[in-house]
């Protein structure tokens, strides 16, 4: 889930005008490593741009996109986007797969919805760079979780995470009243998803009565 935060610095950068998100990347045989992800299958020598990267962090959970995100941001900037945003519980410690540098990344679920209402309002960056992100989130390949516990025609961008007995899921649910919600679990997979689709179904049961619409900023 800390990819998100990854996310907002991306499209912070780019709206600025400090990456271009159709820059190419070429990558590199030390850029590869393991975990979720199609970028590592790929051959050596492959061009990226920036845009297919964040796209495959987000889509996927791409872990060698993730890195040569981070390696190419700076860790120290993605950490100050969090402390601007007013992010209290979200600080990137490492890169993704290297357990062994001794620090582990963490995120809240309140800053995580803060970071999807941002995106879904349209205030975390600008609007076309906010509708970038939530094509995203509604492309993610990991169905399972909150996903199930909405009905089948309900458009849900959103994004997970997974480690041994971790799993968490948050995103933007856009029903007819619109809403963010996030649940970060300490479960095996199987429970955490069955918990997931039960507590997705009774929030939307009960928000898609009379919830407050989230607004698009002018």
């Amino acid at each position: 889930m800390i990819k998100l935060l990854i996310l907002a610095e991306y499209m912070q950068e780019v709206d600025a005008g400090l990456l271009d998100a159709e820059g190419i990347y070429v990558l590199q045989a030390s850029d590869i490593v393991g975990g979720s992800g199609i970028v590592q299958e790929s051959s050596l020598g492959t061009p990226y741009t920036y845009a297919d990267l964040v796209r495959h962090m987000v889509v996927h959970s791409d872990n060698t996109a993730t890195n040569i995100l981070i390696d190419t941001m700076g860790r120290d900037s993605i950490n100050s986007r969090a402390v601007d945003i007013g992010l209290s519980g979200t600080e990137l410690r490492r890169r993704m797969m290297r357990v062994n540098e001794g620090e582990e990344n963490y995120i809240s679920a309140n800053d995580a919805a803060t970071l999807l209402c941002g995106i879904a309002q349209h205030t975390l960056a600008s609007g076309e760079m906010c509708e970038v992100a939530e094509s995203y989130l509604l492309d993610q390949v990991d169905s399972e979780g909150l996903a199930q516990g909405l009905p089948a025609d309900i458009r849900f961008g959103h994004k997970t995470g997974s480690l041994a007995s971790v799993r968490h899921d948050g995103g933007i649910v856009y029903g007819e009243n619109p809403y963010v919600v996030v649940m970060l679990t300490s479960l095996d997979e199987t429970t955490a998803n069955e918990l997931m689709k039960e507590i997705s179904s009774a929030v939307y049961e009960e928000l898609d009565r009379d919830a407050c619409p989230i607004p698009h900023s002018e």
